[in-house]
């Protein structure tokens, strides 16, 4: 009943007019959407952008009629050889240019994010991007700016070193360092190698000079006192001499006060010089056990660096043994707390004048403190 002669063709693979022809080698099956194709044959005869052979566009339909849509199409074209086919890729006609590809340095758009390079790579706002040498993209006073002029950018790419303030001329590596309490090499340290050395750059003591040039060596550095020798040299260096060859009165006491500079201290070094004194012992070869060297800081009791009780000679003494520190059986360190006193010396016996018959020799010591 579905075939006769003047029925319509339908798309059923019959004769439906009865004219011999089925389907849409029948001119008589319609083109609704006027694409060529009668619909039949045409998966979308509702729009003409969508029959088979056809291109396939990017735009959420299968205009192919192939059942696959954009990128899920292999005959979608990737012109571009980078593997995303042009529905996905913001730029098909460069392989550089593709979604999740790393952004570099050519003026355009790598990973499709739609950011204009230029402004992608400058993040610190500086006006340098990663691509132009900004070491840091995150801080915008590391860059390839000179801004001082000295030929050192904060970077370290110009000549291969960084530079550590960008506003002195004057402050750059290697520089000569100044007396200007500024890092002019950019080595960390302010000032070191010129503290001590010249009327206009004088040192506190010799503590501070170490301090700020741990390769000092000994011998005599400009302070704010005058110039003064400097032990770098004895445990770990940094001692002021604040007197040379001290002489000690095998039958009483020389009443000089050392130290009256007022150096701060909180270590003073006792070194033999020379000459000898007896009691009972040799100083300066039996110090250790011996003791016949006394010492008086500022109004404090004469003092010892061994324990030989409480009185010599019915003289009150105070004991340092607990914070003496001996560099050999002579020469010995005593700790206390910092202060600026002075500093008196003799021998003990002499000091006392008692059995000073046996004591008749004279010795010389130098006088070091330290902070």
């Amino acid at each position: 009943p579905h075939n006769f002669w003047g029925n319509s063709e339908f798309c059923d693979g019959q004769y439906n007019d009865c004219d011999g022809l089925a389907d849409d080698a029948d001119p008589d099956i319609p083109d609704g959407d006027g694409d060529g194709v009668p619909a039949c044959g045409d998966c979308d005869d509702g729009d003409p952008n969508n029959f088979p052979g056809n291109g396939e566009a990017c735009d959420g339909v299968d205009n192919d009629c192939d059942s696959l849509v954009d990128d899920d199409d292999p005959d979608v074209p990737d012109d571009d050889g980078d593997g995303v086919p042009f529905c996905g890729d913001c730029d098909d006609g460069d392989g550089a240019n593709y979604p999740g590809n790393t952004e570099v340095c050519d003026g355009q758009d790598n990973d499709c994010d739609g950011v204009p390079e230029a402004s992608e790579a400058d993040d610190d706002g500086d006006g340098w991007m990663v691509c132009e040498g900004d070491c840091d993209d995150g801080d915008a006073d590391l860059n390839l700016d000179d801004a001082d002029g000295d030929g050192f950018d904060t970077c370290g790419v110009l000549l291969g070193q960084a530079d550590c303030d960008d506003t002195d001329e004057l402050t750059y590596p290697d520089a000569d360092e100044l007396c200007d309490e500024l890092d002019n090499d950019c080595d960390g340290t302010i000032d070191e190698g010129v503290v001590g050395n010249g009327v206009d750059c004088p040192a506190e003591d010799c503590s501070e000079i170490l301090d700020l040039d741990p390769n000092a060596v000994d011998g005599d550095y400009i302070l704010d006192a005058g110039t003064y020798w400097c032990d770098m040299t004895n445990d770990g260096g940094g001692w002021t001499m604040v007197y040379e060859a001290a002489y000690l009165y095998g039958t009483g006491y020389d009443t000089t006060y050392y130290n009256t500079e007022g150096f701060t201290w909180s270590e003073v070094l006792f070194l033999w010089n020379s000459g000898s004194v007896h009691a009972h012992c040799t100083y300066p070869e039996s110090l250790t056990g011996c003791n016949n060297l006394g010492f008086q800081f500022a109004a404090e009791n004469w003092g010892v660096a061994l324990n030989w009780g409480s009185s010599l000679c019915g003289m009150q003494v105070t004991s340092y043994e607990a914070s003496t520190t001996y560099l050999n059986t002579w020469d010995f360190i005593i700790a206390r707390a910092e202060s600026t006193d002075t500093i008196r010396l003799g021998t003990l016996e002499g000091i006392a004048q008692c059995t000073t018959g046996d004591n008749p020799g004279s010795a010389y010591t130098d006088i070091l403190v330290r902070r």
